[in-house]
């Protein structure tokens, strides 16, 4: 059992360093797969708010179609399909191009400098003065 013990302390640090550079490639692509990911959760996010919001115009549109009084009120609904599909693409794709943008931003951390210490975070004990002149302690009660 010793001789098991022994062994396996003399081959830990064969894989020790091989182990320390499989974490560092870990934390490595972690760094570029982690605002990925972000981007393509955003992304999908903003496509699902785009087909809602399409799905509610074909809703409307289904809705004027099977009622219409006059066939110009067929056309109508359709051209109101049309102009409100293009108008929910045109307003998607600013804020589907923002969330892509956000990808080619720098991937390491930054480094947030440490604010100046002010003096009222600082405790000072005016009693700790009259403790070390006078011989004898005073007592006090809370």
């Amino acid at each position: 059992m010793a001789e098991d013990a022994e062994a396996r302390a003399k081959n830990t640090p064969l894989y020790y360093t091989m182990f320390q550079n499989m974490f560092e490639m870990v934390d490595v692509t972690s760094y570029f797969w982690q605002p990925a990911l972000k981007v393509v959760g955003r992304s999908h996010l903003e496509f699902a708010s785009l087909h809602a919001r399409q799905t509610r115009a074909l809703v409307h549109w289904t809705h004027k179609v099977m009622r219409p009084a006059t066939p110009l009120d067929f056309l109508n609904a359709n051209a109101e399909l049309c102009t409100a599909l293009m108008q929910e693409y045109i307003d998607a794709a600013p804020r589907v191009a923002a969330v892509v943008e956000t990808a080619a931003e720098a991937v390491a951390p930054a480094v947030v400098p440490m604010h100046a210490q002010s003096s009222r975070d600082t405790l000072v004990l005016l009693d700790r003065e009259d403790i070390a002149v006078s011989e004898q302690p005073v007592r006090k009660v809370a």
